[in-house]
């Protein structure tokens, strides 16, 4: 497994992970996951998020994205973890929570 940063060239299998999700935890996201176009609307702007994604082979097997608040808030940020449920308590959560919080901190 390896993490790494959410690039627009990931669109579509950031899409077949999404669609792994059940559909009662896809209430935790703000935006409408089932949307096609939400994943492409992520990549084209972030919005000073930053998005991270763990892969196994050519699979997504996880998402972290720290996300800042706009206007007054924007020094409160929002912080999304989830992982495919067929690989949850396999320390995939833990590696891209140290992951996402470096790269943030880079930024």
């Amino acid at each position: 497994m390896e993490t790494r940063p959410f690039t627009p060239s990931d669109a579509a299998a950031v899409e077949a992970f999404l669609a792994r999700i059940p559909s009662g935890e896809s209430t935790f996201f703000k935006e409408d996951i089932s949307d096609p176009g939400i994943v492409q609307r992520w990549a084209e702007d972030a919005n000073g998020a930053c998005r991270t994604l763990a892969w196994d082979g050519g699979d997504v097997v996880g998402y972290a994205a720290v996300i800042p608040g706009v206007g007054w808030s924007s020094h409160v940020g929002e912080v999304r973890l989830v992982v495919d449920p067929q690989r949850r308590r396999s320390g995939i959560g833990h590696a891209l929570a140290r992951g996402a919080s470096r790269r943030s901190e880079a930024a």
